[in-house]
Protein backbone atom coordinates (compact mmCIF):
# COMPACT_ATOMS: atom_id res chain seq x y z
CA UNK A 1 0.00 0.00 0.00
CA UNK A 2 2.95 2.32 0.33
CA UNK A 3 3.40 2.49 -3.22
CA UNK A 4 -0.12 4.37 -3.47
CA UNK A 5 1.02 6.61 -0.85
CA UNK A 6 4.08 8.07 -2.86
CA UNK A 7 2.52 9.20 -6.04
CA UNK A 8 3.57 12.47 -7.08
CA UNK A 9 0.46 12.66 -9.07
CA UNK A 10 -3.35 11.99 -8.76
CA UNK A 11 -4.92 8.85 -10.82
CA UNK A 12 -7.18 10.58 -14.04
CA UNK A 13 -10.64 9.99 -12.92
CA UNK A 14 -11.39 8.49 -16.44
CA UNK A 15 -8.65 5.94 -16.36
CA UNK A 16 -9.67 4.52 -12.64
CA UNK A 17 -13.26 4.58 -14.29
CA UNK A 18 -12.21 2.21 -16.95
CA UNK A 19 -10.17 0.31 -14.82
CA UNK A 20 -12.89 -0.27 -11.93
CA UNK A 21 -15.60 -0.62 -15.20
CA UNK A 22 -13.50 -3.44 -16.65
CA UNK A 23 -13.19 -5.47 -13.09
CA UNK A 24 -16.90 -4.93 -11.86
CA UNK A 25 -17.67 -6.43 -15.13
CA UNK A 26 -15.30 -9.46 -15.21
CA UNK A 27 -16.84 -10.05 -11.52
CA UNK A 28 -20.78 -9.80 -12.48
CA UNK A 29 -21.41 -6.79 -11.37
CA UNK A 30 -23.90 -4.01 -12.36
CA UNK A 31 -22.31 -0.72 -13.10
CA UNK A 32 -25.52 1.45 -13.52
CA UNK A 33 -27.90 2.73 -11.27
CA UNK A 34 -30.89 0.90 -13.39
CA UNK A 35 -30.74 -3.07 -13.13
CA UNK A 36 -30.94 -6.22 -10.96
CA UNK A 37 -27.50 -7.86 -10.40
CA UNK A 38 -25.66 -6.64 -7.55
CA UNK A 39 -23.27 -3.37 -7.27
CA UNK A 40 -19.68 -3.07 -5.73
CA UNK A 41 -21.55 -1.76 -2.53
CA UNK A 42 -23.09 -5.19 -1.70
CA UNK A 43 -19.83 -6.63 -2.06
CA UNK A 44 -18.58 -4.08 0.55
CA UNK A 45 -21.56 -4.81 2.99
CA UNK A 46 -20.47 -8.49 2.29
CA UNK A 47 -17.06 -8.15 3.53
CA UNK A 48 -16.85 -5.63 6.18
CA UNK A 49 -18.23 -5.64 9.52
CA UNK A 50 -21.01 -4.12 9.94
CA UNK A 51 -19.89 -1.83 12.57
CA UNK A 52 -17.48 -0.22 10.46
CA UNK A 53 -19.92 0.37 8.10
CA UNK A 54 -22.52 1.33 10.90
CA UNK A 55 -20.21 4.59 11.41
CA UNK A 56 -18.35 5.17 7.87
CA UNK A 57 -20.68 3.91 5.20
CA UNK A 58 -24.06 4.04 7.18
CA UNK A 59 -25.82 4.51 3.51
CA UNK A 60 -23.78 0.80 2.83
CA UNK A 61 -24.83 -0.73 6.09
CA UNK A 62 -28.62 -0.28 5.50
CA UNK A 63 -28.80 -0.31 2.39
CA UNK A 64 -31.08 -3.06 0.36
CA UNK A 65 -29.68 -6.22 -1.51
CA UNK A 66 -28.90 -4.62 -5.22
CA UNK A 67 -29.44 -1.22 -4.64
CA UNK A 68 -27.20 1.65 -6.07
CA UNK A 69 -25.46 3.86 -3.45
CA UNK A 70 -24.74 6.98 -5.18
CA UNK A 71 -21.50 7.90 -3.07
CA UNK A 72 -19.89 4.17 -3.41
CA UNK A 73 -21.27 2.90 -6.62
CA UNK A 74 -21.03 6.07 -9.36
CA UNK A 75 -17.39 5.81 -8.33
CA UNK A 76 -17.02 3.06 -10.84
CA UNK A 77 -19.24 4.77 -13.43
CA UNK A 78 -18.07 8.50 -13.13
CA UNK A 79 -15.30 9.75 -15.33
CA UNK A 80 -15.77 13.81 -14.16
CA UNK A 81 -16.41 13.42 -10.35
CA UNK A 82 -13.98 12.48 -8.13
CA UNK A 83 -15.23 10.59 -4.70
CA UNK A 84 -13.77 10.19 -1.56
CA UNK A 85 -10.73 8.19 -1.25
CA UNK A 86 -12.64 6.40 1.07
CA UNK A 87 -14.98 4.99 -1.32
CA UNK A 88 -11.45 4.33 -3.72
CA UNK A 89 -10.49 2.42 -1.11
CA UNK A 90 -13.25 0.51 -0.08
CA UNK A 91 -13.67 -0.56 -4.00
CA UNK A 92 -10.27 -1.28 -4.96
CA UNK A 93 -10.16 -3.60 -1.66
CA UNK A 94 -13.63 -5.69 -2.78
CA UNK A 95 -12.04 -5.84 -6.05
CA UNK A 96 -8.44 -6.68 -5.82
CA UNK A 97 -6.92 -9.67 -4.08
CA UNK A 98 -4.11 -7.13 -2.55
CA UNK A 99 -2.99 -3.44 -2.56
CA UNK A 100 0.10 -5.13 -4.64
CA UNK A 101 -2.41 -6.69 -7.20
CA UNK A 102 -4.06 -3.06 -7.46
CA UNK A 103 -0.95 -1.06 -7.74
CA UNK A 104 0.32 -3.44 -10.55
CA UNK A 105 -2.36 -3.01 -12.55
CA UNK A 106 -2.40 0.67 -11.60
CA UNK A 107 0.91 0.79 -12.89
CA UNK A 108 0.59 -0.98 -16.06
CA UNK A 109 -3.24 1.13 -16.80
CA UNK A 110 -3.21 4.25 -14.63
CA UNK A 111 0.08 5.98 -14.95
CA UNK A 112 -0.67 6.32 -18.99
CA UNK A 113 -0.44 9.94 -19.55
Amino acid sequence: MFGWLQRSYPIGLQAWANVIRVKCRVAGLRIGEIGKRPVVSDLIRERFPSSWLSRHMPEVANKSPNTFVRKIDGACIDKHVAYPALAYASILSVLFDSSEQALRKERSVFDIR
